[in-house]
């Protein structure tokens, strides 16, 4: 995580100069506002969400490592000093960082709009949010790009089924193939899904240590938001493990006391 951080806050800086705290960075990669996002919550739920503040760095302090994309960087650079490494090295790859963006969904806002009907399935709700994101880019990009998007689980040819904002442009070609689904779209340019995207692409890469760092901000505050109320909690990753299992048995009385609704706090999908 310190090396994520280093990097995110290193292409970050660059573009927006250099955040003091988590909130700050979040405001300007979120592509729902603060207000959007805490408009649903629940007076008695929002603190453990948003609160406490984080200052940065929140890894990258006891021993600063060098960012993978940076290998010739000294390991103390500032954030605004790393960045230009950062971009020459992408300048190398052919790559210019134009934007950084996050969408961003909270458990109790994904359970509302599954258990609501709104979407059929986690994976139509994921879709959506990958909708935001282009939806935010095209009008921003004024002409048609490519966009390389990982695949959703082991979807192949079900993409169409959970067209929302992308049907407002005329499909005109695609393509289904193992690896791989390509959609070309009018006005908007092609939109490719495509499996292991990481690893073929280094912009998806980029993006992805981007969304990492945003969840593990949110998990790192939930974390300190619970450890201050209960003595001796272990605290907990979020992903499905037994330190995760002893995090929800640990928090329950807690949570029960201060009206914590379930649904804000497991997902049930």
């Amino acid at each position: 995580m310190a090396a994520i951080e280093r990097t995110v806050r290193a292409f970050h800086a660059s573009l927006h100069g250099e955040a003091a705290t988590f909130e700050e960075l979040f405001a300007s990669l979120s592509v729902y506002s603060r207000e959007d996002l805490r408009r649903p919550c629940p007076a008695s739920a929002a603190p453990k969400c948003w609160t406490p503040a984080l200052d940065l760095p929140i890894w990258d302090r006891a021993a600063p490592v060098r960012a993978a994309a940076a290998s010739e960087a000294p390991a103390d650079l500032p954030p605004t000093a790393l960045s230009e490494a950062l971009r020459r090295e992408l300048a190398e790859a052919g790559l210019e960082l134009l934007d950084l963006r996050t969408a961003l969904c909270c458990p109790g806002v994904l359970n509302e709009r599954l258990g609501s009907g709104t979407y059929p399935t986690k994976f139509a709700l994921e879709f959506a949010m990958i909708e935001d994101l282009l939806a935010w880019v095209h009008p921003r990009v004024g002409e048609e790009v490519d966009y390389v998007c990982g695949r959703l689980g082991g979807t192949r040819d079900a993409y169409p089924r959970m067209f929302g904002a992308l049907s407002r442009f005329p499909c005109t070609a695609w393509d289904c193939g193992p690896r791989r689904t390509r959609y070309r779209f009018a006005g908007l340019g092609q939109v490719t899904f495509e499996e292991s995207a990481e690893d073929a692409h280094l912009p998806v890469a980029l993006a992805s240590m981007v969304g990492k760092y945003v969840r593990e901000g949110f998990v790192r505050r939930e974390n300190l938001f619970f450890t201050g109320l209960v003595p001796g909690l272990r605290p907990t990753s979020g992903y499905c493990n037994g330190v995760t299992e002893a995090f929800v048995r640990g928090t329950e009385e807690v949570r029960r006391d201060l009206g914590i609704p379930d649904g804000c706090f497991l997902r049930r999908r």
